[in-house]
């Protein structure tokens, strides 16, 4: 519809503004547009995109509440493309805040498919921080083939899986 067309060209022109500034450095006008994008458009790839975007910037400044609260958006109010793998990323800062069951939780909610050698790896690294190293073995295996099938580097998740105690 026109409505439509109109409220995807507006969310593009923020999201283009908002990149922009965030290649500038305008960190406050980028999480001004960003926070715009959320709220109005928040099923839109730009406003999924933008969470991502500054989840990775908060992970990188070692902000892991800032990186959770926009991977949480995603996952509770974004578009579907978009949920599994702000899960798999809100996982990862579990295991980081020392919860490793809150990540499990996180991962049995994505869907099998494009993600599952990373899901299965992130799943392995759960069930080593609870010890479970027989569960752990299994998900590394399998990530390990999905990640050789995709034709991915996996010498540090071979390291993992070699690094395993066993039973």
């Amino acid at each position: 519809t026109q409505q439509q067309h109109k409220s995807t060209e507006a969310a593009s022109l923020l999201f283009t503004e908002f990149f922009g500034s965030h290649e500038e450095g305008d960190m406050d006008l980028a999480a001004t547009l960003a926070q715009q994008l959320q709220n109005d458009y928040s099923r839109t790839p730009y406003a999924n995109t933008v969470a991502l975007m500054l989840a990775h910037d908060a992970v990188e400044q070692n902000d892991l509440q800032k990186a959770s609260e926009q991977l949480s958006f995603v996952v509770n109010q974004g578009a579907p493309f978009a949920k599994d793998i702000a899960r798999a990323r809100l996982a990862q800062i579990k295991l980081a805040q020392q919860d490793p069951e809150a990540a499990l939780t996180l991962l049995s909610g994505i869907e099998p498919g494009t993600y599952q050698p990373l899901q299965d790896e992130i799943k392995g690294d759960a069930l080593f921080a609870l010890k479970q190293y027989m569960d752990a073995r299994i998900a590394y295996t399998e990530a390990l083939k999905g990640y050789a099938e995709l034709g991915l580097e996996t010498h540090l998740l071979q390291f993992k899986l070699d690094a395993l105690p066993q039973g």
